[in-house]
């Protein structure tokens, strides 16, 4: 349907792709944002019924569990680049055009946000490195882990139409 913008235009949302829209399959944590004890569990159930060893787990200690590799190989083979400019013949090198760089660039903005005191914790986005990248940026939700210090949040540009889900760091 239609949606009006907060400048007041109207705009369409595009149509959902039903492949990518399904509804959560465990209804043990449909909408909690803090479920993440629930999965740590179960990954780690995974883990162990798959052959890994999780209470003397050391960094590549393993490199495979159930025919998954967990970490790069140390010399991986190099994966060839591919290009769709017409003069490119040779496939070896590709160079990003300003635009590309321009939206990349903007992406790697948006996800340094992540560390933002202001946004996490602070629940503002007022920060002038935050407003650089998403000027008219909402904060959806924000969410903080004790048990694997995951932060992060959703954020909603309507000037850029789009939703944002950053989030920083692991343990």
């Amino acid at each position: 349907g239609s949606v009006k913008a907060t400048n007041g235009t109207d705009f369409q949302l595009p149509p959902l792709i039903s492949s990518r829209c399904t509804p959560p399959s465990h209804p043990e944590t449909t909408g909690d944002p803090d479920a993440e004890a629930y999965y740590i569990n179960k990954n780690v159930q995974w883990y162990q019924a798959h052959g890994g060893n999780y209470t003397a787990l050391v960094k590549r200690d393993t490199e495979t569990v159930g025919g998954m590799t967990l970490d790069l190989p140390e010399n991986p083979p190099p994966i060839p680049a591919k290009s769709t400019a017409p003069s490119s013949d040779s496939g070896e090198v590709v160079t990003a055009t300003a635009a590309q760089i321009k939206e990349l660039t903007n992406y790697a903005g948006v996800a340094a946000t992540a560390y933002c005191r202001s946004v996490v914790p602070g629940t503002k986005w007022d920060c002038k490195q935050c407003l650089k990248y998403v000027p008219d940026g909402k904060l959806i939700k924000t969410f903080t882990s004790l048990l694997s210090d995951t932060n992060g949040f959703v954020l909603r540009s309507d000037a850029q139409k789009t939703i944002y889900v950053t989030f920083r760091g692991t343990n």
